[in-house]
C-alpha cells in the first residue's frame, strides 16, 4: 500500500438467513467509514443491496470441502473466496468484519467474533460443538492481523479463552443503521395493521431459546395478579436452527396462556422492516430479555430514536444502556414485573419526533467516531 493515503477498506457482507443482525453490522461499518471519510468496498455476492454509495465487489463463487455446503445451507452461514488475486481486483488493502479466518500473509484481515455465548450458555451447546467454535476462534485470531470486538465485555472474554492472543483485541462499538438507512418520516399505520394500542412494551428478538421470551409473558401474569394490564409485542423470525423443534417458542405461548394473557401479547413473528421501524418507534419502550448478547442491534436502534429500554442484566447491557429504565435477572419474571410496574405509568405514547431528531443527530456524531476508529483500527493492521 502507498503510505501517503489511506487504506481501501474491504467490508464483507455477513447478511445471512436466519441472522439478521450480521447483514445490518456490516451495513454500519461501510457507510460509518464512509460518513467518516473513509474509502470502502462492500464485498458481496448480492451487489445490488450495496449500501447506497458504497462501491461494490462481487467475489468468485466459492469451492466447499465434502459435506460444507450441506452443513453451511442448515446454518445460513455463507463463506466468502478471497485470494489475493480477488483482493488486487477487488482494490482493497484490508478486509473486515472477517469470521472466516480469511487472513493471509497477502490478505490483511481484521477478524471479529461477535460474543462468547457457547462459553457462557453451554447448555445450548454440545461438547463438540463447543470444541469447533474454539478451535475457529483460534484459528481466526491466529490468522488474523488484529480482533475487533463491539464490546468491552466481550473483549475481555476473548483475553480470558485466549491469553496468548489478547494483544490482537480492539473494541469499537457500532452505531445503529438508522442513521444512515430508513428515514424516520411518515409513520407506517402499523396500530390500526395489527390492532395495536396507543401504549405498548416491544420485544424484537428472533425467537431463538437464549433470547428468553417466555419472561416476558410470565411478568406479565405476574402484574395481572396485582390489576396491572400492560399490552407487550413481540416481533422476530419465530424459528431457532439450533432448536428444530421450536420449543422455545412454544414455551413463550404457553406461558401466556397459563398466565391468561393471551388478549395483552400479541406475537407477530417477522413483520417488514418497514412496519418494525414504526413499532420501534410507537413502542412506549422496549424490553430486551435475554440471557446472553453481544453488542444489541435493537437496543442501539432504541437508543438512536429516543425509545427507553428495560434489559436484563447483563455486564454488555450494562455496557451499551446505562441509562436503561431498569435491570433485571433474566430468570426472574418477579423482577422484571417489578421494573414494568414502576415505569410503565409514567411512559408516554410515542413517537416524539422532536426527542427523535436529537437522539439521531447524536447517534450520527458517535456512528462518524466509530467509522474514525475502524479506520484506525485497519491502518494499524497494515
Amino acid at each position: 500500500m502507498n503510505n501517503s493515503r489511506p487504506p481501501v477498506i474491504g467490508v464483507i457482507d455477513l447478511a445471512m438467513s436466519g441472522w439478521t443482525a450480521g447483514g445490518v453490522v456490516s451495513r454500519t461499518m461501510a457507510l460509518s467509514l464512509q460518513a467518516a471519510g473513509a474509502e470502502a468496498v462492500f464485498i458481496t455476492p448480492n451487489p445490488e443491496s450495496a449500501p447506497k454509495g458504497v462501491r461494490s465487489y462481487r467475489p468468485p463463487k466459492p469451492h466447499y470441502l465434502p459435506g460444507e455446503w450441506t452443513l453451511r445451507k442448515f446454518t445460513g452461514w455463507r463463506k466468502l473466496s478471497m485470494s489475493a488475486r480477488e483482493v488486487k481486483a477487488a482494490g482493497v488493502d484490508v478486509v473486515l468484519p472477517d469470521v472466516e479466518g480469511l487472513g493471509s500473509a497477502a490478505l490483511k484481515a481484521v477478524g471479529w467474533i461477535p460474543d462468547f455465548q457457547h462459553h457462557h450458555l453451554q447448555d445450548l451447546y454440545s461438547t463438540d460443538q463447543r470444541a469447533l467454535l474454539d478451535r475457529a476462534h483460534r484459528s481466526l485470531a491466529v490468522r488474523s492481523r488484529l480482533m475487533l470486538f463491539s464490546s468491552e465485555d466481550c473483549r475481555r472474554d476473548f483475553a480470558t479463552f485466549f491469553p496468548d492472543l489478547a494483544g490482537k483485541a480492539r473494541v469499537a462499538s457500532f452505531p445503529s443503521l438508522l442513521v444512515f438507512e430508513t428515514p424516520l418520516g411518515e409513520l407506517v399505520p402499523v396500530r390500526e395493521k395489527y390492532h395495536l394500542p396507543e401504549r405498548f412494551l416491544l420485544v424484537i428478538n428472533q425467537f431463538w431459546r437464549h433470547k428468553n421470551h417466555r419472561v416476558v409473558p410470565e411478568a406479565l401474569a405476574i402484574l395481572r395478579q396485582r390489576g396491572i394490564t400492560v399490552p407487550v409485542v413481540m416481533a422476530g423470525m419465530p424459528a431457532d436452527y439450533r432448536d428444530r423443534h421450536n420449543d422455545a417458542l412454544s414455551e413463550t405461548l404457553q406461558a401466556a396462556a397459563r398466565g391468561g394473557v393471551w388478549p395483552q401479547c400479541v406475537v407477530l413473528g417477522k413483520v417488514p422492516r418497514e412496519d418494525l421501524m414504526t413499532l420501534l418507534r410507537t413502542a412506549a419502550a422496549v424490553i430486551q430479555p435475554s440471557r446472553f448478547e453481544g453488542w444489541n442491534t435493537t437496543l442501539q436502534d432504541a437508543k438512536a430514536i429516543g425509545c427507553p429500554v428495560i434489559v436484563s442484566d447483563l455486564p454488555v447491557h450494562r455496557e451499551q444502556c446505562p441509562g436503561a429504565l431498569g435491570f433485571f435477572p433474566p430468570a426472574s419474571a418477579e423482577a422484571l414485573a417489578d421494573v414494568i410496574a414502576a415505569h410503565w405509568p409514567s411512559l408516554p405514547a410515542r413517537p416524539d419526533l422532536a426527542q427523535e431528531s436529537g437522539a439521531l443527530e447524536n447517534e450520527l456524531t458517535f456512528a462518524r467516531s466509530y467509522g474514525q476508529r475502524l479506520l484506525e483500527i485497519c491502518t494499524e493492521a497494515l
